[in-house]
């Protein structure tokens, strides 16, 4: 697990490269209404392709785990080739509608909303083979497909600066010529992976579609309350307000990238036992919260106040008023996926579910009043909230108390507890 979580936080970490170049280069060059059209962009293509995923994803990374058997390869790879680019179709045209029917992408140029909707089609089809992949432990694929997505961008932007005058629609045209060698190679990763033969079956396909069904609900939830505010802010405020905004969150969410490291590996380790448990995890996990909050406080402040314009020195409140939050988010997030080992997707929803109501009632009377503050405010409430609920029932699942997971180790115990979780694992 320790190795898949280090490829997962090279993954991680090549991601947060290629972000924070956009957020500089954005907002340096284009201004706050440039790196807010970038940030809802990828909210709409990440909620797009979650909801037209349907929790295929899940169930292939599930299933994958479980059994390594050459016909669950070529089947589980047979099925998402053929049902992830039609649910990735679907996805596409709901993306569309919204275009034609609502003024959502209002500020939008036209080129930007069709790389949106082709983006959305092939980012489903990428995080359906992408899951395959995580289950068959091949984190360094993920890692190679994720840094070659990025170098793509980067090196396209730079392009863009030398040669042309640099704007989001051609910045965004590099992303997906980007995302479209990621999704080549990691496709070709799972021809091999099925030894070249991927082949159908129904009975696989509605074993595949019932857990993910029943997982789906969460993602969809998670991402509705993760992003919700995304959508207030730029409806009653604007691109601009949403681009300052998205500085502070970015900042904030720095301290994800660590638990992002473990959530998938999390999956793919404890659903091959129903013996092992989450406790060294998540108290090693506490207790580098601990360090890391203070710290990101401090640097992340400075950081925003340094290399950012004069208009984002509100996006400090944002980020210091979101820290508590996005710890209960990162503590929930590598708990949740413990929980899926398990199969108790019904506890995972009920989560999922109080954070997304206290999400939408809280953004609707912080937002119009109080704008980004607001909007912080309420989303870490809902963050905390939705955090100790998944604590609360991987406690009951481990016959545990809450207090068991939220008390700071010592760094000798921490990495003891650590080698210990591994070492029972390798056997």
């Amino acid at each position: 697990m320790l190795r898949s979580s280090l490829f997962a936080v090279l993954e991680a970490a090549t991601m947060l490269v290629g972000k924070i170049f956009g957020f500089l280069i954005f907002t340096w060059l284009l201004g706050a209404s440039a790196q807010g059209a970038f940030t809802l962009f990828l909210t709409v293509h990440t909620l797009a392709i979650i909801g037209s995923t349907l929790g295929l994803d899940t169930a292939n990374h599930y299933f994958r785990s479980r059994d390594s058997s050459t016909w669950r390869r070529s089947v589980l790879t047979g099925n998402t080739l053929l049902f992830s680019p039609i649910l990735g179709l679907v996805g596409a045209l709901i993306v569309y509608e919204i275009y034609v029917l609502t003024d959502l992408f209002r500020e939008f140029p036209s080129d930007l909303v069709w790389l949106l909707i082709i983006n959305v089609w092939l980012g489903t089809i990428t995080l359906a083979i992408g899951a395959l992949i995580y289950g068959a432990d091949r984190y360094a694929v993920r890692f190679a497909g994720a840094f070659v997505h990025n170098c793509i961008f980067i090196a396209g932007i730079a392009f863009e600066l030398l040669f042309r005058e640099l704007s989001i629609v051609g910045a965004m045209t590099w992303w997906t010529i980007g995302a479209f060698f990621c999704c080549a190679y990691w496709f070709i990763s799972v021809l091999k992976d099925a030894d070249g033969k991927p082949h159908c079956s129904i009975k696989a396909a509605r074993a595949q579609f019932d857990y993910a069904i029943r997982a789906f609900p969460y993602f969809l939830l998670s991402a509705y309350n993760y992003r919700l505010d995304n959508f207030i802010i730029a409806s009653y405020w604007g691109l601009r307000e949403l681009g300052i905004y998205s500085v502070g969150v970015a900042a904030a969410e720095l301290i994800l990238y660590l638990p992002k490291s473990l959530i998938n590996s999390t999956l793919t380790h404890h659903a091959k036992s129903s013996a092992r448990r989450i406790q060294p995890i998540l108290t090693s996990l506490f207790t580098i919260l601990l360090i890391l909050i203070p710290a990101a406080c401090i640097f992340g402040s400075a950081a925003i106040l340094i290399f950012f314009p004069p208009t984002f020195a509100e996006s400090v409140y944002a980020l210091l008023l979101l820290l508590p939050g996005i710890a209960g988010l990162a503590m929930g997030n590598v708990t949740v996926f413990y929980l899926f080992s398990k199969a108790r997707q019904l506890q995972v929803l009920t989560a999922a579910g109080t954070g997304a109501t206290l999400t939408t009632i809280l953004n609707l009377l912080f937002i119009p009043q109080f704008g980004i503050v607001g909007a912080a405010a309420a989303s870490a409430i809902a963050y905390l909230a939705f955090g100790l609920m998944t604590l609360r029932f991987a406690a009951q699942a481990d016959n545990v108390s809450l207090s068991d997971f939220l008390r700071p180790l010592p760094m000798r115990a921490m990495y003891r507890a650590l080698v210990e979780h591994s070492n029972r694992e390798a056997k």
